[in-house]
């Protein structure tokens, strides 16, 4: 294989140094991206807005409203009302016979213009605690928006170190592929001196050959990976990741299991979804007993009414008007929807248990497999180091001609396993520390408590 062929790939992976910044580091560059303009949070903070015109409505129904109206009617036939005076007083009253009267039932033309306003003053509480319900819910919904920023910081991080992970498989099966096609130039040296026999030949070819295969593996992997990436930062799924290079460093220890528990209990977004939602349906509650007490609404209107639009004093009215208003007895409806508050209520407590036992269920294995990722990569690197230095020493003994060709083949797959392995050890420690402060509920380290104080 030319020179050129095998470093076509090449720039592709390689890019500047990152100043020693580790793969976290870097890694929040495109949280925050993946956080402002990333379609998956994009969809999910409209159902903020949507909860806060919610509120809106509710707190506009304790404020007046005020109409203006105007009407204009032409009309010809139906019914008319006769008036005979002559029916009703006697011949001597009147000199002579009165025409009778005839008054039509509907104007030929009329006019109304008004202005009317109505005020809901006493309603037991109801549409105050309808409003805040709203209010709660609204919060809910914010606290469920930050539980899905923690999901989608933790799938951007994932995504981000399978990137850096294929991108190392593919320098590994870079340096592999021309490791092989410079023994493949060496056997071939070799058979044409005489020094190695044509079944060399072909296994070196044969090598070769592997070697190509897993860097098409590893080239594939690299573009798949790379598209889950810039998916969700909504960018060209192709689009190659601009960041420098992260050092080898990994991340420090992490924090005691019970500090974590403790924490989570503070940060998760469903916990505190779960105690707005509670808070929500005690207001709802309220605002069902209120159906208990009477409401007292205040009404008034003024106009103009006329045959002519003319808005003289001679054409104006007003009207002011007080009701009351007391339901009684409804079928028992009211206790029935009082019910399904308190047995909504009943449900969400246990939702509560329910979830505060799995978020501590799931930062424990969080946890676990964090210690357990750290565990598995020093064995991982030990081996790597081992294998790197028996790929050394068998291949010196072959350049001395100590050893078999088959020794060097196997040392070499050996050494590209162990490299792999090490790579795959290494960012599934990053991936498991991503996972253990998404179970905590944090989308960087330094956030403080989700919790907010009731400011209503």
């Amino acid at each position: 294989m030319k020179r050129w062929m095998l470093t076509a790939l090449f720039p592709v992976v390689v890019v500047s140094t990152g100043l020693g910044q580790t793969a976290w580091e870097l890694g929040d560059r495109y949280v925050r991206e993946a956080l402002e303009a990333g379609p998956e949070m994009q969809a999910e903070r409209q159902r903020i807005n949507l909860a806060r015109q919610q509120v809106r409505e509710a707190f506009g129904a304790m404020l007046p409203t005020v109409d203006v109206q105007s009407r204009y009617t032409r009309a010809e036939g139906g019914r008319e009302i006769r008036f005979d005076v002559n029916d009703f007083l006697p011949p001597s009253v009147l000199p002579q016979d009165v025409p009778p009267s005839v008054i039509p039932f509907l104007r030929e033309e009329e006019q109304e213009t008004r202005i009317s306003f109505r005020q809901t003053l006493f309603t037991g509480g109801g549409l105050y605690h309808s409003w805040r319900s709203r209010k709660q819910s609204r919060l809910a919904e914010e606290a469920a928006v930050r539980s899905e920023e923690v999901a989608v910081a933790y799938r951007t991080r994932e995504a981000w170190f399978n990137w850096l992970s294929a991108r190392d498989m593919v320098q590994v099966a870079v340096e592999d592929t021309l490791l092989a096609a410079e023994q493949l130039r060496a056997a071939r040296l070799r058979g044409e001196q005489g020094m190695a026999n044509p079944a060399e030949v072909q296994r070196a070819r044969a090598s070769l050959a592997n070697a190509r295969s897993r860097w098409i593996d590893a080239d594939t992997g690299e573009q798949l990976a790379r598209t889950a990436l810039n998916r969700l930062l909504g960018r060209d799924l192709l689009t190659l990741p601009d960041v420098p290079v992260p050092s080898d460093e990994l991340p420090p220890s992490a924090h005691p299991l019970d500090t974590l528990l403790a924490a989570s209990l503070g940060t998760r977004g469903e916990l505190q979804q779960l105690d707005r939602q509670g808070e929500a349906l005690e207001h709802a509650r309220k605002a069902t007993d209120s159906a208990w007490w009477p409401t007292l609404v205040a009404a008034g209107e003024y106009g103009y009414q006329g045959e002519d639009y003319e808005f003289s004093d001679e054409q104006d009215y007003y009207l002011l008007s007080g009701i009351l208003q007391w339901n009684l007895f409804n079928g028992f409806q009211k206790n029935a929807q009082r019910e399904q508050v308190v047995v909504q209520r009943r449900q969400l407590e246990q939702a509560q248990r329910n979830a505060q036992l799995a978020v501590r269920q799931d930062v424990t294995h969080a946890w676990l497999n964090d210690r357990g990722s750290r565990a598995k990569h020093r064995a991982a690197l030990e081996a790597q180091q081992a294998a790197e230095e028996n790929y050394r020493m068998v291949r010196a003994m072959y350049d001395e001609g100590m050893t078999r060709q088959v020794e060097l083949l196997d040392a070499q797959i050996t050494r590209t396993q162990a490299a792999t392995q090490e790579i795959a050890a290494r960012y599934a420690v990053w991936i498991a520390r991503a996972d253990l402060q998404r179970s905590v509920g944090r989308v960087f380290e330094d956030q403080p408590s989700n919790r907010e104080p009731d400011n209503d």
